[in-house]
């Protein structure tokens, strides 16, 4: 009996250590072939430590089949670091083109470039971002732009009643995941962040516009690059004032004191998608009176 269970162990030690050498070099390698995909970035994060601080292209099995996909191995957002998905990266200042159905232009007065709306007319404009079938439910991302004309923030939509998420409910960039759509962040441009007599105000502004519909809560940043005594000139591309950075803001003013821009972090703890990613380029009046330009965009998920 004693013998018996001594012999045991030591098999059961060769196996363990078989299996430790055999899962070292699959582990090792997980995400680096296309043979031996991780299921996600987070993944391959986890179990393959080698890929820890090394970002660029792995391999993922997602319930559309594998794909080779970016992971950012080196970012942290909303306390979680590593293994994101990028599902949307561009700078148009580093000669990136705009994602289809937006429009590149030079914006006037400068040498740099943004993305604008595709015509003048005023709408939606949506780009969709492939999550290529990954499981997620934590989104994380930055958006940078500056202010055209005199942008009406949560104002009521001129062209439809904006209390439902495929309403045009602000101006700006809605992001959004899934269909239907589930709200996940917006970048909002109000008229001025320093008038006593124009409603069309962020909520933060000097003279408070009015609040975001129930579905978008606190999920949202909302910005002016008009620091003039008055509202927005429709003519005007207030270019020299980003949006969404906690900076320019006139003393009378709570919109730099929101914490976070120009990076936002979702995370869904009821709710695990494989969906798309949708972020809207809004307006409800013709883009000469007003408009949003986008220069930089980032979208993670994990």
């Amino acid at each position: 009996m004693y013998s018996w269970s001594i012999t045991i162990l030591l098999v059961g030690c060769g196996l363990a250590s078989a299996e430790q050498r055999v899962c070292s070099s699959f582990c090792s390698s997980l995400g680096m072939l296309e043979s031996n995909p991780g299921k996600s970035c987070d993944d391959v994060y986890q179990i393959n430590k080698e890929s820890r601080g090394v970002s660029g292209l792995y391999w993922v099995q997602t319930s559309t089949g594998v794909h080779q996909v970016y992971c950012d191995m080196e970012l942290e957002c909303g306390g979680q670091k590593g293994g994101w998905m990028r599902v949307a990266s561009f700078d148009t200042n580093n000669g990136d083109d705009c994602p289809t159905g937006w429009t590149k232009i030079t914006a006037p007065g400068t040498t740099f470039d943004v993305c604008r709306s595709p015509n003048d007319n005023p709408g939606c404009y949506p780009v969709t971002f492939t999550t290529n079938g990954t499981s997620y439910n934590k989104i994380c991302g930055q958006v940078r732009g500056y202010q055209k004309g005199s942008p009406d923030a949560f104002e009521p939509s001129a062209f439809g009643s904006q209390d439902t998420i495929d309403s045009s409910y602000a101006d700006g960039i809605l992001i959004s995941a899934g269909t239907p759509r589930k709200h996940v962040w917006a970048y909002v441009v109000g008229d001025s962040d320093n008038t006593h007599s124009i409603r069309y105000n962020c909520p933060c502004s000097t003279t408070p516009g009015g609040l975001p519909p129930w579905f978008v809560m606190d999920h949202y940043y909302c910005g002016s690059g008009n620091i003039n005594p008055g509202g927005g000139n429709g003519g005007f591309h207030y270019v020299q004032n980003q949006l969404w950075d906690t900076e320019g803001c006139v003393a009378t003013s709570n919109c730099c004191s929101q914490l976070g821009p120009p990076w936002f972090y979702r995370e869904f703890v009821e709710h695990l998608t494989d969906e798309d990613i949708e972020a809207r380029m809004c307006n409800d009046m013709h883009f000469g009176d007003e408009g949003t330009l986008v220069e930089v965009m980032q979208l993670f998920v994990k």
